[in-house]
């Protein structure tokens, strides 16, 4: 269960509420708005609308904050303009666009620093926390939690540090470290109680309550939780909160076994997601109800919600949006060296003057210089444009014989190994008209189609990833990922083939967080665990197990099924051509799926070692490094 952190989005906090409690205050403003104007009337009452939009409804809000941030631009308002900034960001990552959010966080930074607004300058930067946290980029999170807390000490703002204490807390819960997490928590909520403010208080109540969860300590996550609904249906001012409160509620209740006030959770939640436009809240809200209903074996609501999760999940996070976020962090780094550069210029022209003689100087040793290597370098350009004419007509051979190979494997296994599953699929769709076919046909003939349906899924899959890494020649992206919740990720999608061949996959994996590509390392995964399936036979075990041995770790996936003779082995460890076998129950396949498995696993560097016996079982090892090791 996937729970949503209450705590972070603190854009505008530190400022007195702004939210609509009454629909006579936008109708008051709207009747103040006027297009045609640009004047810095317009500009507030845009401001102001947004604001109340906000929390209620973050599509609306981005339109205002739009508008009010081009009128601050044209008048010159800075403040303003980095205020807009800010909540646009905000906007952003309520929608769960993390790409847009970072870049608008990044530029309200920009703003805060050239006008000294330190105060808002250490909000932003708490914000910009929450986004890296979602990403589990947790080094980042800490790098602007310091930022933050050093900014706050200056300013001396307790209310502030109310959120730099939510987030330490949030961040220590995000590593496993419970005990800490619930520490600073505490001093949270000590500080916002002091203060009188519910909406802190309230904030406070759920991340304690989560981080008791985490800690496996249902009770007090409850009472907790509790006090947190109950209070934000109090304020009744915030959609994005009410939505968070109710699904970390249905979480827990799940582990309680409580399915039922688990789902009514869930459908509030949702709704008010929906309001809002919350995508964030909304994605896991699917996700974790995926999880409920597998937990229940109700497998077409799993199936469901799975693939919502999953086309909501890939439309607003994918690799490209990744690397835009950490061009966009580079981009603020080097503004800033920019930006003390300029400060430096005014003492460098002071000293202008003096160094102009020896510049002269200087650039007429250069000039007899370049005079006498002219002559060199004109001869050494044409042997160099030789040498590179011949490595460029190499490396265009070497490129088209590898696509050449890619076309005649991709022709291969399109004109053969999907031909079979799609006249499985033809032949059920003509026979499911023939009202005279008994029960017992018709319930085989529909689950030899699902089998057809999930196997040509998963080969395009292959397909589409292998001809992908050999035409385009990606590079990894390693991150520090914790290794239990990957193959959590890759065992649910997984699960219901195994149950289809009473095959259980039991899972021994120590947690620990490794440098790994999600991507890469999930989807050598689900090929191995899939082929140990297709050759165990009925009942069999298909055991995971991860262990941390120093500085490596060592994740094992091990089978009782066919196994496999030594010329097998070596076929897939050197890239040999890989013939297709028919598992224990007549389940075909391309041979493409450990082919490609050892080309991902040789790209990200992962070693990989099988031991296997026929009639006896396999087992694969994967060796990876442990995220912190010296």
């Amino acid at each position: 269960m996937r729970k949503i952190i209450l705590l972070f989005l603190c854009v505008g906090l530190f400022k007195p509420p702004l939210i609509a409690q009454q629909s006579k205050e936008l109708d008051s403003l709207f009747s103040l708005l006027d297009d045609s104007k640009m004047n810095q009337q317009q500009m507030l009452v845009n401001r102001g609308i947004a604001l109340k939009y906000r929390d209620i409804n973050v599509s609306k809000a981005l339109d205002y904050f739009e508008k009010s941030k081009q009128l601050a631009v044209k008048l010159n308002d800075d403040g303003t303009l980095a205020d807009n900034l800010s909540n646009i960001g905000y906007c952003y990552y309520g929608k769960a666009d993390y790409k847009k959010a970072i870049d608008y966080f990044l530029q309200a930074v920009r703003k805060y620093e050239a006008i000294k607004n330190f105060q808002d300058l250490a909000t932003t930067y708490l914000s910009i926390i929450s986004v890296y946290r979602d990403m589990h980029e947790m080094s980042k999170a800490r790098d602007y939690a310091r930022m933050a807390e050093k900014l706050i000490a200056q300013t001396k703002d307790s209310s502030q540090m109310v959120f730099v204490y939510s987030q330490w807390g949030g961040i220590y819960s995000q590593e496993g470290k419970q005990d800490s997490a619930v520490h600073f928590m505490l001093k949270e909520l000590a500080i916002a109680r002091s203060l009188k403010n519910k909406s802190y208080e309230n904030i406070s109540l759920g991340n304690i309550g989560l981080a008791y969860y985490d800690w496996g300590k249902f009770d007090l996550a409850l009472r907790y939780i509790d006090s947190s609904v109950l209070l934000a249906h109090e304020l009744n001012n915030d959609m994005v909160n009410l939505a968070s409160t109710h699904n970390n509620r249905a979480c827990l209740y799940v582990k309680l076994k409580d399915y039922n006030k688990a789902l009514q959770d869930f459908k509030v939640s949702i709704m008010y997601c929906e309001k809002s436009g919350y995508n964030h809240a909304l994605m896991e809200n699917y996700r974790n109800l995926s999880d409920m209903y597998y937990e229940t074996k109700d497998f077409p609501n799993h199936s469901f919600y799975l693939k919502k999760y999953y086309q909501l999940r890939d439309s607003l996070n994918n690799n490209e949006s990744r690397s835009q976020i950490q061009q966009l962090e580079t981009d603020y780094v080097l503004g800033k060296k920019d930006l003390e550069l300029v400060k430096k210029d005014a003492s460098i022209k002071q000293q202008r003057n003096q160094r102009n003689i020896f510049i002269i100087l200087a650039l007429a040793a250069f000039s007899i210089l370049g005079a006498a290597l002219f002559f060199y370098k004109k001869i050494k350009t044409k042997n160099s444009k030789l040498e590179h004419q011949q490595e460029l007509i190499l490396s265009q051979k070497n490129e088209l014989e590898n696509l050449n190979h890619v076309k005649d494997r991709l022709f291969g296994v399109i004109s053969h190994d999907l031909r079979n599953p799609l006249n499985t699929l033809q032949t059920y769709l003509m026979l499911s008209d023939n009202e005279t076919m008994d029960a017992d046909k018709r319930l085989l003939f529909k689950d030899q189609t699902v089998q057809a349906v999930a196997q040509t899924s998963n080969l395009l899959d292959n397909l589409l990833t292998w001809a992908n890494m050999q035409i385009r020649e990606t590079t990894p992206e390693k991150t520090p990922y914790p290794i239990l919740d990957l193959v959590e990720d890759v065992t649910s999608v997984i699960k219901p083939q195994a149950q289809r061949k009473e095959v259980q996959i039991v899972l021994h994996v120590q947690q620990a967080k490794v440098i790994t590509d999600y991507n890469i390392l999930s989807i050598a995964l689900r090929n191995i665990l899939t082929n140990a399936i297709k050759f165990s036979r009925v009942q069999q075990e298909v055991i995971i197990q991860g262990v941390a041995e120093g500085a490596m770790y060592k994740l094992q996936i091990i089978d009782y099924g066919s196994g496999m003779r030594e010329d097998q082995i070596q076929a897939i460890l050197n890239y040999s051509s890989i013939q297709s076998l028919s598992g224990t129950q007549g389940e075909s396949g391309t041979g493409l799926g450990l082919f490609l498995v050892k080309q991902l696993l040789d790209k990200a560097e992962i070693s990989l070692s099988i031991e296997s016996e026929v009639g006896k079982g396999s087992t694969f090892t994967m060796m990876l490094d442990v995220h912190g090791r010296q």
